[in-house]
Order: structure tokens, then sequence, then C-alpha cells
């Protein structure tokens, strides 16, 4: 119809850094919207828009919570993570972050070939 729709933000009762945010909200828009090709997004698009900009919306969110725009991916397993995005989208952010200390493993490989990067074991 050619009007803005608006999308409610999601609340978040720790904020860290917003670094990374855009790309992760990016990336969840394009997971959610990509498998179906170009031809896929001009049939039906209106209808799964909604439903990937929230997907995308919680992912950026999420990134949020943590120091780094990759710091979520070191603190958190990937069963852990699919949880969080679940408790985001279902208005549940207290739940989203998990605290504790970093995966000594995934911070022991982990190099930032930039002096701006700082992640730190909690």
């Amino acid at each position: 119809e050619g009007r803005w729709q608006m999308l409610p933000a999601l609340h978040l009762s720790d904020i860290r850094d917003a670094a990374g945010a855009g790309d992760w909200f990016s990336a969840g828009l394009i997971h959610q919207l990509g498998p179906s090709s170009f031809a896929g997004l001009k049939t039906g698009l209106e209808n799964r828009l909604k439903s990937a900009l929230d997907f995308a919306q919680a992912l950026a969110a999420w990134n949020c919570q943590f120091e780094g725009a990759r710091g979520g991916m070191y603190a958190v397993t990937q069963a852990a993570f699919r949880q969080q995005i679940v408790n985001l989208l279902d208005g549940q952010p207290q739940t989203a972050r998990t605290p504790g200390r970093l995966r000594s493993a995934r911070l022991a490989n982990f190099r930032c070939p930039i002096s701006a990067c700082h992640v730190r074991a909690r």
C-alpha cells in the first residue's frame, strides 16, 4: 500500500554493546528470506516479511547483550542461542543472556585482528 509499517522494539534489560547488530539483523533477514531465491521473494513476500523482520530483530537484540560483534557466539552454545532467540521472540528478554564465563576453549582460539576488539573472560 506504500505506507510505512512500524515494528515495536524488543525490550532488553541488559544492553552491553551494539557493535555488529546490523550484521546480525542482515544475516537473520537473509536466513529467513534467502532460501526461497528471487522467484520466491516475488510471491508471498508480504506474508513472510514480518516474520523475517521479527527474527532478524531478535538476532540483533540478542547480540546487543554481549560485548563485541561476535561476543555472544563465544559465550553460549548453539542450543542456548536457539533457545534465547525463541525466548526473545516470545517476549521473554530476561532469559536471553546467559551469565557466566566465556567458554575458555573457544576463547583460546579467538584472536582479534584489531586493537579495538576487547573480548574478556567474565
